[in-house]
């Protein structure tokens, strides 16, 4: 991967996740009565926060246009996309329970504001 050609981008999913959880727990604040159909009785709303963020980026390519994403596009691969976003935001570790020193949980993530 080019970091050069999808800093850019790279920067952008770590500022909207924590901006989109920002916004989240202000909801969560204003709305704590609510409860919130689906999946949440088996997962935390913020586990469900961070899984449907991955599950944006889900997606199989063949060989050949992978090897020219990489090179041509100016994001990432969808699951590189995914695990350098939420490694860098400061909730998912707690969400998860990843230990620090972890590869989900740097001891020195990389915090964009």
């Amino acid at each position: 991967m080019n970091g050069d050609l999808t800093a850019g981008e790279n920067t952008a999913d770590n500022g909207g996740v924590w901006e989109s959880m920002y916004g989240f727990d202000i909801w969560r604040t204003r709305e704590a009565d609510k409860y919130i159909p689906g999946l949440s009785d088996e997962f935390t709303q913020e586990q469900l926060f961070y899984l449907s963020f991955g599950q944006i980026w889900c997606a199989k390519y063949k060989p050949e246009y992978a090897k020219w994403m990489v090179d041509n596009d100016p994001h990432s691969p969808g699951r590189f996309r995914t695990d350098g976003t939420v490694q860098n935001a400061a909730g998912f570790a707690a969400a998860f329970g990843c230990k620090t020193g972890t590869p989900m949980a740097p001891e020195e993530p990389c915090r964009v504001w």
